[in-house]
């Protein structure tokens, strides 16, 4: 008995578990992020982007992820609110620093 009741459920239930979804991902979709101090001061703010960022191991395998990294221009802050520096972001890593402020809001380069 316990035999056809399994037997039941597997041909009644198996149908929609091996349903999938398929999900097309917009590799121009862009987010604006704005990321604060745990004392809710504003630290930095700019887009991140959904991109794939390709990787290399030793033996030659390369590794791929998709995800948001930051793309662009970043705006960083100190806690007092003024700007810190512009930064150019590509897949997460940095291009360029443009500009450079110290605490007081002077210029640095």
């Amino acid at each position: 008995m316990k035999i056809i009741v399994t037997i039941i459920f597997l041909l009644t239930f198996t149908p929609s578990f091996s349903q999938t979804n398929e999900v097309t991902l917009n590799k121009k979709k862009k987010q604006n992020i704005e990321i604060s101090y745990s004392s809710g001061e504003l630290k930095e703010k700019g887009k991140k982007k959904l991109m794939k960022k390709l990787s290399s191991t030793n033996s030659g395998r390369i590794n791929g992820v998709m995800a948001y990294f930051k793309h662009g221009k970043w705006i960083e802050f100190y806690k007092n609110g003024k700007k810190k520096r512009i930064v150019i972001y590509n897949k997460d890593e940095i291009v360029s620093v443009k500009k450079e402020w110290d605490e007081n809001g002077n210029r640095i380069n």
